[in-house]
């Protein structure tokens, strides 16, 4: 958890927000259904972190190729590498 907080402070985004991107780096992108079942809040919680992380460029939203309704949130991989190394960097420098 520390690890999760630290990384997460060093992106710029909140614990919660870097949870969802865990979860959509590892499963390579789900609905927002999978998101909240795999963190616990409410579908209007998920929405509004998706919001927010989709804002600050880490994941985007496609349709789900098997049922329109519902959108997947695919992580923005290049995004969060690039991130984590630049900010990684300028904590040594």
């Amino acid at each position: 958890m520390l690890l999760d907080s630290a990384v997460a402070n060093l992106v710029g985004i909140n614990v919660s927000d870097m949870h969802l991107l865990h979860v959509t780096t590892e499963l390579g992108g789900c609905s927002i259904g999978t998101i909240g079942d795999r963190s616990r809040p409410t579908s209007g919680a998920v929405t509004k972190m998706v919001d927010r992380v989709e804002i600050a460029g880490y994941v985007y939203r496609a349709s789900d190729p098997d049922d329109r309704r519902r959108s997947i949130v695919h992580p923005v991989v290049a995004r969060v590498e690039e991130s984590v190394n630049s900010t990684m960097r300028s904590q040594t420098a």
